[in-house]
């Protein structure tokens, strides 16, 4: 596998932003310092971005090998599992955030975390 093969190359960023997708889905960056978490996502934006430039720079000039077709199909598959922990994490994010801010779910004759009753302005 040579380095200026642009599907090896592009294998080899796939196969790296799939493990930093699994990284972040299984939780090993939630006890991490905030410094941390910002580098493995800006991280995983320059291996985007390395991904896209090397899709457009790879015409269809060259076939795909079974490998590029494996570690394409890993990503999308860890992208997709990934998704669901995002979306819950973003939901607890909002959830704290609003508990923060006094704005907590409706508990019967309560408005809100604040204490308002219901029907009082």
């Amino acid at each position: 596998m040579s380095e200026t093969d642009p599907i090896a190359r592009e294998g080899r960023t796939m196969r790296q932003l799939c493990r930093l997708f699994k990284i972040e889905r299984l939780g090993a960056l939630d006890r991490r310092a905030g410094d941390v978490r910002q580098r493995v996502i800006q991280r995983r934006w320059a291996l985007l971005d390395e991904l896209l430039w090397l899709e457009r720079g790879r015409i269809s000039a060259s076939p795909r090998s079974s490998t590029f077709e494996q570690a394409l199909a890993a990503l999308a598959q860890e992208v997709n599992a990934s998704l669901p922990a995002a979306r819950r994490r973003l939901q607890r994010l909002d959830r704290d955030l609003r508990l923060r801010l006094g704005e907590g779910q409706p508990t019967g004759v309560r408005d809100n975390a604040n204490g308002r009753f219901l029907g009082k302005s």
